[in-house]
């Protein structure tokens, strides 16, 4: 699957479902995109906002057309996690 959405690119919460409630008609930007083990996308994001970042699906954010400032935006550390099939998560790398 290819992601339909950048690195930074500024999203609108569109999705009404319960557990966007907090979030729904807010922007953000992309922060992050899960992948698969061989590294194609998955499916979800991560929304950054100035308090907090969600996970949502692609289905549930709609592009604003702008893109925010990687300069005023860096990441501090990253870590990748690999879900296991009881739904616990395994690091598998750190930056």
């Amino acid at each position: 699957m290819k992601s339909k959405y950048e690195f930074y690119e500024i999203v609108k919460i569109i999705s009404k479902a319960r557990h966007n409630r907090k979030i729904y008609g807010r922007t953000g930007f992309i922060s992050g995109k899960s992948e698969e083990d061989d590294g194609t996308f998955a499916g979800a994001y991560s929304v950054s906002f100035p308090e907090l970042t969600y996970s949502v699906f692609e289905d549930e954010i709609e592009s604003t057309g702008k893109f925010a400032n990687p300069e005023e935006h860096k990441p501090v550390d990253s870590v990748r996690v690999r879900v296991l099939p009881d739904g616990s998560g395994q690091i598998v790398d750190k930056d």
